[in-house]
């Protein structure tokens, strides 16, 4: 399971990479505005030169009627307004607009340039509502999908998910969030009437004052520069929000249980802001705008997924179909036609979701006989007084009977500490026994072995083999010694193959021996495969028997895996024998830390089977 501090750096980059995308589109927006601008201030200009004298101009003057001539050559440019205006999608009441000023018969001089200008603001809020509905649907859809992929990755496991549609999307885009009830679209025109108000004002109030073109072409750009950084701001702001809605969408479906806050911290964030970043909620309380970012105008911040105890396979949980592992190299694309589109998975392997152990809360050896007698008639805990390993045991006793509710009561559970400080343990229908080191002093830093060192022994006992066979071969030691010590060294070079004695996970030594020693139970309860001399006479083991079919499906995979060589992958002590094969396999099954070929998962399914 990746770290607290991989989440905050992953989803850190995800929301920059959407703010890079509001920061081209803004780009976008500043041309826009200024060729706006330079085209109002042309407009104007051109106004001065044919009505002014001297470079000022009078209200009254500005108000006489325009000829004939002129009349016509307005309505043609009206007209033109008005087919422009159908193209670019602009808002019925300024058609309507355009089109009772095209039927006057008369419009004054003021009346005209006042219609020039704010067609130039109606076709930018036109084109900046257009660029900002494509952008937020790009960030909900986007998010949505690049939220589950770094998840998904972060697990190691990956499932198919479906990506939000179109209703969905208008549904979540049109959706206001803020207090006055205001959508972004909203906000859009309302600036834009912010705009053509301050721009009609001043050309009104500098002609009333007999301002010169340059003050209130000046006065103008201003108005034009405060609804610029509000449209900034707007798309950097509604950015934060629908990207956390689109991570809140992604957590809920797969099956994410708390986040975390995560804010940019340098000297431009907020107090209130700082004060927040990792603050960890619960889902149920995500509210974007409330609970999550963004706090304010402006606010950069997001979320990322936590975990408590870092280990966040249960989101796997909320799979419809298969799930597989994801590779770390996995890219975005190769993800999103794999498990997006549903595209072909026969090169991945399917994965078993890792167990997810609640420890017990015993405080005294007592208190945690007490929690494990719910599983057994009789608990007996000797010397170990190790609670976290305790509570460890009970709690994967308490997940190994949710999960396999089948399985009868045990008769009893036996724990002691063996003096030699080696693991032993048995198990048959009636009881669970394990006898290890690791319930009084777990093994953190490494547990891949049966006790400590066992191949550095093994690596030793072949150097010194390889050298007695060269001691009897010079001495000329009988041929039938020296056969018989290359088999010792044939034996011990095929016990090297193993990379490990036994299933023994670093941190959850534990959990893998009560495991292991459950899955001897469940192959006693289930199919009857118990150990001969411990045999249970209700067990017939007839041709007709599920239980005997199911020992003999064990029986048959054990062999395969010997033959192909699959037994490597498992253990030096599953190779043993196919009952300990079957307990090595399902401490693997059901931890779920690594893969299974697929025949060997598919003998599972069949033994599970009622």
């Amino acid at each position: 399971m990746k770290s607290a501090d991989y989440w905050r750096g992953r989803f850190s980059i995800l929301a920059d990479a959407a703010h890079r995308d509001t920061g081209s589109y803004i780009n976008d927006l500043e041309t826009m505005y200024r060729n706006a601008e330079r085209t109002v201030q042309a407009d104007l200009e051109r106004w001065y030169g044919r009505f002014a004298t001297n470079n000022g101009i009078s209200l009254t003057d500005a108000r006489k009627m325009l000829t004939t001539g002129q009349m016509d050559e307005f309505r043609w440019t009206v007209d033109q307004y008005i087919k422009i205006g159908e193209q670019a999608n602009l808002s019925p009441e300024w058609l309507k607009k355009l089109e009772n000023a095209s039927a006057r018969f008369h419009v004054s001089r003021l009346e005209t340039i006042q219609l020039q200008i704010q067609q130039q603001m109606e076709l930018l809020y036109g084109g900046q509502l257009d660029g900002l509905d494509g952008l937020l649907k790009d960030v909900v859809s986007n998010g949505y999908t690049r939220t589950a992929f770094e998840i998904q990755k972060g697990l190691g496991l990956g499932w198919d998910i479906t990506a939000l549609n179109q209703r969905k999307l208008e549904t979540l885009l049109s959706r206001p969030w803020t207090a006055d009830g205001k959508t972004f679209r909203d906000r859009c025109w309302e600036n834009k009437a912010n705009l053509v108000s301050g721009v009609q004002s001043h050309l009104t109030q500098g002609l009333l004052r007999g301002d010169g073109l340059q003050k209130i072409t000046d006065n103008i750009k201003k108005e034009f520069g405060v609804s610029r950084y509000k449209a900034g701001r707007l798309a950097h702001t509604e950015t934060t929000y629908f990207n956390a809605q689109a991570s809140r969408e992604t957590y809920k479906d797969l099956g994410i249980e708390q986040i975390e806050i995560l804010e940019t911290l340098d000297r431009h964030t907020c107090d209130l802001c700082g004060g927040l970043d990792g603050t960890v909620i619960p889902l149920a309380q995500y509210e974007p705008g409330v609970t999550v970012p963004p706090f304010h105008p402006n606010c950069r911040g997001t979320t990322c997924p936590h975990y408590a105890d870092m280990k966040g396979e249960r989101a796997a949980r909320n799979a419809d179909g298969e799930v597989y592992y994801v590779s770390a190299d996995t890219t975005y694309q190769k993800w999103f036609e794999t498990f997006v589109k549903g595209g072909d998975k026969s090169g991945l392997t399917a994965a078993t979701a890792k167990a997810i152990i609640t420890k017990g809360k015993a405080t005294t050896p007592k208190e945690a006989e007490a929690d494990a007698a719910q599983y057994a008639q009789q608990v007996k805990l000797r010397g170990v007084t190790n609670m976290d390993s305790l509570n460890e045991m009970t709690g994967t006793l308490d997940h190994l009977y949710q999960k396999y509710p089948q399985l009868n009561r045990l008769k009893e559970i036996q724990v002691k500490v063996n003096r030699k400080g080696s693991t032993m343990a048995s198990a048959n229908f009636q009881g669970l026994y394990p006898r290890s080191k690791f319930m009084n002093n777990p093994v953190t830093e490494t547990a891949n072995c049966f006790g400590d060192g066992w191949r550095p022994r093994l690596e030793k006992a072949l150097e010194s083999w390889n050298q007695h066979i060269d001691r009897l071969i010079q001495s000329g030691a009988p041929k039938a010694d020296i056969t018989k010590g290359k088999k010792v060294i044939q034996q011990i070079q095929e016990m090297l193959k193993f990379p490990r004695h036994n299933v023994i996970y670093a941190g959850k030594e534990v959990q893998c021996t009560i495991t292991h020693e459950f899955g001897h139970v469940l192959a006693d309860q289930l199919c009857g495969q118990i150990n001969h001399r411990m045999a249970n006479p209700a067990f017939a083991y007839t041709a007709d028997n599920v239980l005997w079919k199911k020992c003999q499906l064990i029986d048959s995979v054990y062999q395969k895996a010997i033959s192909s060589g699959d037994i490597y992958s498992i253990s030096m002590y599953g190779a043993s024998n196919s009952h300990e094969f079957f307990a090595e396999c399902f401490t693997i099954y059901d931890m779920g830390e690594e893969q299974l070929p697929d025949y060997i998962v598919e003998m599972f399914k069949e033994v599970l089977e009622p």
